[in-house]
């Protein structure tokens, strides 16, 4: 067999798993990652944009949209949960989640009163949670319309490096990828469960 043959049961596994990151399943799950992630969940969606992107870099890009429209969605959820809940409820609300401190919501909160563009382009470099800047955005006062207008760069900064890597090591290794899926798949729930577990160690 050749360095380029492709075992047989590869490409069964290498075509669901391109099937899977095209399918309008996967990019529903996208939004709606984006929107729980904005609002509860503490995982990020690049775990699926990436995902996506390894196995088709255009598909990697839409799954990444799909995230960022419900990331916009869950702001407004937010802003709405604060109008009615109070912002007291809603800053207990949030700091009730792994690896949100009191510190980190005071932080954001002094940002954002300095200047909502900056801190929101800020946000990406500083790894600090969205959902955060949605919260004390509202509580704030500030304009909704605002607020998402400098949420799309803000998003875009967060999550297109990620999908943009995984896309282009999928369109480099492409071969090595369709010959060794099962290997791909585990080296990238591995790189993800690492990060997580040297982020909490550390927070």
């Amino acid at each position: 067999m050749s360095d380029n043959a492709i075992p047989p049961s590869h490409p069964l596994l290498a075509d669901r798993m391109r099937n899977f990151s095209s399918s309008r399943y996967t990019i529903v799950g996208g939004f709606l990652w984006g929107l729980c992630e904005g609002i509860f969940f503490f995982i990020v969606p690049d775990v699926l944009t990436t995902l996506a992107g390894l196995f088709r870099f255009r598909s990697g890009l839409i799954v990444m949209a799909a995230s960022i429209v419900g990331s916009l969605l869950s702001a407004v959820v937010l802003y709405l949960l604060v109008a009615s809940l109070g912002g007291p409820a809603m800053v207990n609300f949030i700091g009730s989640i792994p690896e949100i401190s009191g510190q980190v919501i005071s932080d954001v909160s002094a940002q954002l009163a300095e200047s909502v563009p900056a801190a929101l382009i800020r946000a990406p470099l500083q790894g600090y949670p969205y959902k955060i800047y949605s919260v004390e955005a509202a509580i704030q006062g500030v304009s909704l319309w605002q607020f998402l207008l400098w949420s799309v760069p803000s998003r875009l900064g967060r999550l297109l490096p990620t999908t943009l890597y995984a896309g282009l090591l999928g369109v480099i290794f492409r071969k090595r990828i369709q010959r060794h899926t099962r290997i791909a798949l585990a080296i990238h729930a591995t790189i993800w469960v690492a990060m997580y577990a040297f982020y909490w160690s550390t927070n």
